[in-house]
């Protein structure tokens, strides 16, 4: 399978170049550096910008991007050049998150003002939490204003950049202060990575992949962190938004969505028993993405694995993701649908077709018979 061109940054650093991937073009430090802890130096400057010391090597995606207790938080927080003054703008995105701007998982039909209410409480406890608000509003400007959308976009990276530097050199112990800001950013965060994920998306699948993994990687460290005392969580004034964002605790899927594929994975895969065994529990979850969205409870977000699959599912699959295995590839074929399913949220918009299209391109002919079922949902050629 041959891999595709895709459209490279003319003024990326020089870690993504190497690399071969997408830099957002961030001065100081891009997010694609400070997400992988890696040196972040551009062309001309005389000293790299450190978000870690690291080694060249590519993380596993089973290490979590942020430990609290690592050595490769950032101790000493500077200012960089590339980090936006507080400004009317960000006066703005203020204004615009309280009246207009999706919100993450705690927003329940009926609810909304009283959801968005309390982020903005709890962002004045936590400057990274303040910093990701007004992220997630620029880039929702950034699509629903599109004669500044590039603008928007810029502004959204800088101030997501920004968050996570602080949230790592936060090195917070989870305790009654912090546990609530911490889970409300880890929520927030991941819709945001993900949003940037899909609306990336060319017909390079190699290149989703990457960007994929290490999204997964750095939403799944932040809820790490966030989740340290799920007792103090429950405990806490978010409990009543709890129920609604949190996925289903069984996950063993009752309807037919996946029968075909897992039917394929036992006749016509060559996977060992424990890839296997991952593939098979990421389709469970897939199959009740589909349960949920066929059958909404009035008690439960029916997109909570929409968003959220990636914290549960096994490690294993992320790391067939990250070596191209064609039977975990096609997986994501169904992830699609899943998407599709949600084209109506702005952090989706059409990114399960562009995705079900890159699949099918990657994979070929040969796999048709495990794309036939998602190819048909969406008539995608």
């Amino acid at each position: 399978m041959k891999r595709r061109s895709h459209k490279k940054s003319r003024g990326g650093c020089l870690e993504c170049r190497r690399r071969h991937i997408k830099c957002d073009e961030t001065q100081g430090a891009c997010v694609n550096c400070i997400t992988a802890e890696r040196h972040c130096q551009y062309r001309g400057q005389s000293t790299p910008s450190t978000t870690s010391p690291t080694n060249n090597e590519d993380d596993d995606v089973s290490r979590p991007a942020v430990v609290a207790s690592s050595p490769g938080f950032i101790a000493d927080l500077q200012e960089s050049p590339g980090d936006p003054a507080v400004n009317l703008d960000h006066m703005e995105l203020l204004i615009h998150f309280s009246s207009a701007a999706a919100i993450p998982e705690i927003e329940r039909r009926g609810d909304a003002r009283h959801a968005t209410d309390f982020i903005l409480k709890k962002s004045l406890e936590a400057p990274y939490l303040l910093h990701q608000v007004l992220a997630i509003s620029a880039r929702h400007l950034s699509v629903v204003n599109m004669s500044k959308a590039a603008f928007y976009h810029h502004m959204a990276t800088q101030l997501q950049t920004r968050s996570i530097s602080l949230f790592k050199a936060s090195q917070l112990h989870v305790d009654s202060s912090n546990c609530v800001p911490m889970l409300v950013y880890s929520a927030m965060l991941g819709r945001h990575l993900l949003a940037d994920v899909l609306a990336n998306q060319t017909t390079d699948l190699i290149s989703f992949l990457e960007s994929f993994v290490q999204y997964v990687r750095l939403h799944r460290g932040v809820r790490a962190i966030a989740s340290g005392n799920w007792t103090l969580i429950q405990d806490s004034e978010l409990q009543p938004f709890i129920k609604w964002g949190s996925p289903p605790r069984d996950l063993t899927g009752k309807g037919s969505e996946c029968d075909g594929l897992k039917r394929l994975l036992v006749e016509q895969s060559h996977l060992d028993e424990a890839s296997l065994d991952a593939c098979r529990a990421t389709v469970d979850i897939f199959q009740v993405g589909f349960d949920e969205l066929n059958n909404p409870s009035p008690e439960r977000s029916p997109y909570s694995l929409v968003f959220n699959w990636t914290l549960m599912g096994p490690v294993e699959f992320f790391q067939l993701l990250e070596r191209r295995q064609p039977e975990a590839i096609a997986i994501m074929g169904y992830y699609a649908i899943l998407l599709h399913r949600g084209r109506h949220i702005w952090q989706i918009s059409d990114g399960g077709i562009r995705l079900l299209r890159s699949v099918s391109q990657y994979l070929g002919p040969a796999f048709d018979p495990w794309l036939s079922w998602p190819r048909e949902l969406v008539s995608t050629p």
